[in-house]
């Protein structure tokens, strides 16, 4: 198999990131204050009738590059509808640590909390965010097929004035060049904010492709295409640090763009 500048270029990013997040070195809650801690809080939903979420402490200078373990009594609670679980740890091979709950409930407006307990420090318990209106792609249908120059109409419905953020791009891309060869794979590029939310937007297929295939005009990729609401929250004051705490609802479907 032939080497692409593309396929080599997608690797050196690949052998970064993984070395980027090998630097992740985990720390235990109870050597750090509630004051000292970020919070990288998410709740996503899809259609399938369930809300998930997600739960990331880490010290508050550190960028995301020490995550806490919640120990010695210290705990997540996740709350929706009246029913409180607690938040389950997922420990990753490089070091990362999140914690995730998921109830049986996607309606619009549905409001999710996580609070942080602990036994021996400051709790924050109000940590707060709302299900946006949910996104339901109509067009184009999945599997339909593109060329490059062509116009993309990109529809959903309903169209919604009440939601906060609108974020449209493609989530994965598998890109093969004339003679059929795989020449690059991709995920999360061309992430476009959106200041309104009509319900349709017709752009260039091309926009949807990722950026190494820019310049290969013989390349033809298998795209996901995404559409997602997205709410902001509010992180509890007690976490010092402050962070964020996101509800996303979204939808996608996936095209063939052709040279």
């Amino acid at each position: 198999m032939r080497l692409h500048f593309s396929q080599a270029a997608s690797l050196l990013f690949f052998i970064t990131a993984i070395a980027g997040q090998s630097a992740c070195t985990p720390v235990d809650s109870d050597d750090v204050k509630t004051s000292g801690m970020r919070a990288a809080f998410t709740v996503e939903a899809h259609g399938d009738g369930q809300s998930y979420l997600e739960a990331e402490l880490t010290l508050g200078n550190s960028s995301f590059t020490n995550p806490l373990e919640l120990v010695n009594g210290d705990v997540l609670l996740a709350t929706a509808n009246g029913e409180t679980k607690l938040m389950r740890e997922d420990k990753e091979l490089l070091g990362d640590i999140t914690y995730k709950s998921d109830f049986p409930i996607d309606t619009e407006n549905t409001e999710f909390k996580i609070a942080l307990d602990r036994p021996d420090g400051k709790n924050a318990p109000n940590s707060s965010v709302t299900l946006p209106a949910p996104v339901t792609i109509t067009s184009p249908a999945t599997g339909a097929t593109f060329r490059r120059d062509d116009i993309l109409t990109l529809s959903w419905t309903p169209a919604s004035n009440n939601m906060t953020e609108l974020r449209i791009g493609h989530v994965s891309s598998r890109c093969t060049d004339a003679l059929g060869e795989m020449i690059i794979t991709s995920t999360k590029v061309n992430d476009a904010l959106l200041s309104s939310d009509p319900g349709n937007l017709e752009r260039r297929a091309s926009i949807f492709l990722p950026p190494f295939t820019q310049q290969d005009l013989q390349a033809s990729c298998v795209v996901d295409i995404e559409v997602r609401r997205r709410r902001i929250g509010t992180v509890d004051p007690n976490i010092g640090e402050g962070g964020y705490f996101y509800a996303d609802w979204y939808d996608w479907v996936q095209v063939t763009i052709l040279p």
